[in-house]
């Protein structure tokens, strides 16, 4: 029971034939490498995603400050 594995290929083989299988097994690894990939730029546009946030929030802040200062000013001159 130690070649199972083998017995089950030998068996897909003479069934659907070797290019099929081997299509099968490569498609098999490239979707499991395709979801990896997947979730990697998820998390990635994620942490993009979150200083984004932050740094729009800042400009918000600044842009308040300047209001206020452009406010204080006009006051100052009128």
């Amino acid at each position: 029971m130690a070649h199972g594995w083998v017995d089950i290929a030998s068996r897909a083989i003479v069934q659907v034939g070797f290019p099929v299988v081997v299509a099968a097994v490569l498609l098999w690894f490239l979707l499991g490498r395709f979801t990896g990939d997947l979730h990697y730029i998820a998390v990635s546009m994620d942490g993009q995603l979150q200083e984004m946030k932050a740094h729009t929030q800042a400009l918000k802040d600044q842009t308040q400050l300047l209001k206020e200062f452009i406010t204080e000013q006009r006051r100052k001159g009128s």
